[in-house]
């Protein structure tokens, strides 16, 4: 089961961050971050394309602190 959620968040992060026309993730990208959705995303973060991973990456710099401590406590 663990794989069919790897593959669901792998496509929703290409949807929603594989256009190559930006280059930046929008910072609204860190409301969809949440501590589940970054463990799944730790997951499947090496079969992800690399302007996907990228996008990511920088859209992590949206997260808010409690955010951060919230995927640290898990």
């Amino acid at each position: 089961m663990a794989s069919m959620r790897e593959s669901d968040t792998g496509l929703w992060l290409h949807n929603k961050l594989g256009s190559t026309d930006e280059l930046w993730a929008p910072p609204s990208i860190a409301s969809l971050l949440t501590a589940s959705v970054i463990d799944n995303i730790r997951l499947c973060f090496h079969g992800l394309s690399s302007a996907v991973k990228l996008k990511l990456l920088l859209g992590m710099l949206h997260l808010p602190r409690r955010a951060v401590d919230e995927v640290r406590a898990g």
